[in-house]
């Protein structure tokens, strides 16, 4: 990304919440472009037996979904919106 940055080359293909977040924190003179070349799902692992565990974060995951805090989060760190739709 840096030599995008800097000119040397005119295009950069890369994961999205990466370059979002590097973009962000560096104030880069770039923006991301375009749709999705392909989708790339993320998820939290929990053991087997931390059902309640699971839950719980379930219900906290969704809340923020809800009230927004997701949203401004992702809006926060990475400069745009990346999640559920």
């Amino acid at each position: 990304m840096q030599d995008l940055g800097s000119g040397r080359i005119d295009a950069f293909i890369g994961a999205q919440i990466q370059m979002a977040f590097r973009i962000a924190e560096n104030n880069e003179p770039i923006r991301i472009v375009g749709g999705l070349l392909n989708e790339s799902f993320k998820g939290a692992a929990f053991r087997k037996e931390d059902t309640q565990l699971l839950e719980e974060f379930n219900k906290a995951f969704a809340e923020m979904i809800k009230d927004g805090s997701y949203k401004q989060l992702s809006e926060k760190w990475f400069g745009i919106y990346i999640g559920p739709e």
